[in-house]
């Protein structure tokens, strides 16, 4: 049995490498069937396979009918109805049609008679249609779309689109869309018969070269209408189109076989930025649309200063971030060095206004001038509303406005110029829409310490010796000590140096007075500024001494009056055990003391307390007997 299971898989792999060996698949036929061969537009149309064509099929089918059979016929089926029909009546025959089809999928079969039947089946997409675009937001519905239809295919003359029965080159109108952010993400599904074989999309702005454009200066533009060709194999203009000045740039972005859909996000410029998104297929059938997208930014960049260390008397490491919906431009540390008034000589505000820090000084005749191109190399003087002149010394300098993903959020961590004395730092920063923010802060902000002092650890702890513990966080502190006061005349009594640990606490042992002292902590920030803090701790009270051993009633002394808060007391306002039957109230003191009972008809009389208590105790598990 197993030999004839060996025999039988071992025919069935030499069928199938005889099968393999010959080639694709073939057409259902019987025995004796004649032979198919189908081409689609000179191409081979195997069996089962499917043949993309942007017109009307050119079908060749010859079919051979085994020796001695001959073709009696042959017909051409599109989606079950016949097309062709033809009775050769010989062996071989080659018949030659153009299936006119709609734009879609179609079943084609081919079946031919010839002594048997013969049924080759494949399938024809017709596409001459180029694909729709279904934009998302914020595109959504903005496009102007271009299709094949209106489009002549490529050759050797200037392709043209037919837009309302006339020939045109160029757009005549194109929609548009403002945004006031530059980050665009272009995405969208794609509705075709055929795959797609690629998007392309090509971004033309305007810009403007270092140092951007003027305060007040014209807005970038980039106008394709009359300008910017439709057709995709046309290039997008550059240079100076309007012949404002500033120079156009185009940045393209290539997708290949996106599938049905895509999504790619773009940076922007400032101003307006034209957009021309080309969808091909694999049939060469191509969608162009337009669109203009306009960033309109009004709002300035946020700056956020995260840490400011004190180096020098003339120098602070700054570090922090700035971020803008656009593009931040430029950032600078400005420091306030006089007003106009102070100036000798005289001097146009105007002219003066943005000058470089060097010309400025020899212009400027003040005490120090000649200083100002020293310490502050590269900056340039700005006038301000109140007349005082301000120098900004960049930390982030300009660059072209061209679109840069990376500078809408930019780093800054750099030592720069302070000058003696002053208290504030002062950061600024613009866009390349030229909004200015400026953060002013005292210095104080950035290296003031916080000094806490722990209670729990601090406070009398041995005579007149003191403990004070706390913590000293943030900031950038130098040193720190601790001293102790006479609370009434700020007399110092004792002064003491303290190390502060990795995580801020500190902890010291100083002389006090003997009933209340005033504790202090002074610390001194890098900078030198000292800051304060205090409290003032007590004594504790000493123990009372123990009251006299007598039995003569209250004396006074009782817990209440020791401790201020009234004594503990069972439910019925007396501590002890009560006797049951006799109703008598035992109070617990010392085993070896004795109780006066009143016992009924016979009138009270002292007992010994341990007797009592083991008559307390058999009570009151007599009566818990009887309870059961």
């Amino acid at each position: 049995m197993q030999r004839t299971v060996v025999v039988a898989v071992a025919l069935a792999l030499l069928t199938s490498a005889g099968v393999a060996a010959l080639g694709g698949p073939v057409a259902a036929q019987t025995d004796g069937s004649p032979a198919v061969h189908v081409t689609a537009d000179g191409s081979p149309l195997d069996l089962g396979e499917v043949h993309h064509t942007s017109s009307d099929p050119w079908l060749t089918v010859s079919a051979t009918a085994p020796a001695g059979e001959t073709v009696s016929l042959m017909e051409i089926r599109v989606d079950g109805e016949t097309r062709h029909a033809f009775e050769p009546s010989t062996r071989e025959v080659e018949e030659n049609v153009v299936l006119d089809l709609r734009n879609g999928d179609h079943r084609i079969s081919v079946v031919v008679r010839g002594g048997g039947v013969t049924t080759h089946s494949a399938t024809v997409v017709r596409d001459d249609r180029a694909p729709s675009v279904t934009f998302a937001s914020p595109l959504q519905g903005a496009p102007t779309g271009y299709e094949t239809k209106t489009l002549d295919r490529l050759g050797t003359t200037t392709p043209v689109f037919v837009v309302d029965g006339d020939a045109v080159s160029t757009l005549t109108e194109v929609p548009d869309r403002t945004v006031s952010n530059s980050t665009l993400t272009v995405a969208g599904t794609i509705d075709d018969h055929s795959d797609i074989r690629a998007v392309r999309i090509d971004h033309a702005y305007e810009y403007a070269p270092v140092g951007g454009r003027e305060d007040g200066g014209e807005d970038f533009t980039f106008d394709p209408v009359d300008h910017a060709p439709i057709h995709p194999s046309v290039e997008v203009p550059t240079g100076d189109v309007d012949g404002d000045g500033f120079p156009d740039r185009l940045d393209r972005h290539f997708l290949p076989s996106p599938g049905d859909s895509f999504n790619e996000t773009l940076t922007l410029a400032l101003g307006e930025n034209y957009l021309r998104i080309t969808v091909e297929d694999v049939l060469g059938n191509v969608a162009v649309y337009h669109v203009v997208v306009a960033v309109d930014d009004g709002t300035a960049p946020t700056v956020n200063v995260t840490r400011v260390r004190y180096r020098s008397p003339t120098r602070l490491h700054v570090e922090g971030t700035v971020s803008d919906a656009v593009q931040v431009h430029d950032v600078w540390i400005e420091d306030t060095i006089l007003t106009l008034d102070e100036i000798e000589a005289d001097v146009d505000a105007d002219e003066l206004d943005g000058m470089d820090v060097c010309a400025a000084a020899d212009v400027l005749d003040f005490e120090g001038d000649d200083e100002l191109c020293t310490v502050y190399p590269g900056g340039t003087v700005h006038v301000k509303d109140d007349d005082s002149l301000v120098v900004r010394h960049r930390m982030v300098f300009r660059r072209p406005t061209v679109p840069d993903a990376d500078r809408k959020r930019i780093d800054f961590d750099t030592t720069v110029y302070h000058p003696p004395g002053a208290d504030n730092v002062t950061i600024g920063a613009n866009d390349t829409a030229l909004n200015e923010r400026l953060r002013s802060d005292a210095l104080s902000t950035y290296l003031a310490p916080n000094v806490t002092i722990s209670d729990r650890r601090t406070g009398y702890v041995e005579g007149r010796t003191v403990s004070v513990g706390g913590r000293i966080t943030g900031g950038q502190p130098a040193d720190a000590s601790v001293e102790t006061l006479d609370p009434d005349t700020e007399r110092l009594v004792d002064v003491r140096p303290v190390e502060i640990g990795p995580d801020g606490r500190f902890a010291t042992r100083l002389d006090g007075l003997e009933e209340e002292t005033r504790v202090r902590v002074r610390v001194r920030d890098a900078s030198g500024v000292e800051y304060l803090n205090s409290t003032t701790v007590t004594a504790p009270a000493d123990e009372p001494a123990p009251p006299p051993d007598t039995n003569d009633g209250d004396d006074g002394d009782s817990e209440a009056a020791r401790t201020g808060t009234p004594a503990a007391a069972d439910d019925d306002g007396a501590d002890g055990f009560r006797i049951p039957l006799l109703g008598v109230v035992v109070p617990l003191g010392p085993l070896g003391a004795s109780v006066s009972v009143p016992v009924p008809f016979l009138g009270p009389f002292d007992l010994p307390l341990a007797p009592v208590g083991v008559l307390a105790l058999l009570a009151g598990v007599g009566a818990v007997a009887r309870r059961r």
